[in-house]
């Protein structure tokens, strides 16, 4: 058996058993609580921070399984119920133009 084979084997053995549609929905619940809880899901970069923290998950986003998104599920909806709600209040970025200042006189 080839591997070009043996991935198309698995990938309609996990479409029977109806893995991705599982995994599609649980993606989908733990986003929808991550917006609740104030995480920018329009930013894939945000969201694999907040993933990536040790009382999140401990990986990005794309890369939890199955099992690790019901873990996820249940930690946000522990967050929500305690009422927690990610800062979403951004410190402004001061720039200094020194060379105005130590320029013309």
């Amino acid at each position: 058996m080839r591997s070009s084979e043996y991935i198309a084997l698995c990938k309609s053995i996990e479409e029977l058993a109806g893995y991705n549609v599982e995994l599609k929905a649980q993606r989908s619940s733990c986003l929808k609580l991550m917006q609740e809880l104030g995480v920018d899901t329009t930013d894939w970069h945000e969201i694999n921070d907040f993933c990536q923290n040790a009382r999140i998950a401990k990986m990005p986003f794309g890369c939890i399984g199955l099992d690790g998104l019901k873990e996820l599920r249940k930690r946000l909806f522990a967050l929500k119920a305690k009422g927690w709600r990610r800062n979403t209040t951004k410190e402004p970025i001061y720039m200094l133009n020194l060379a105005g200042v130590l320029g013309k006189a």
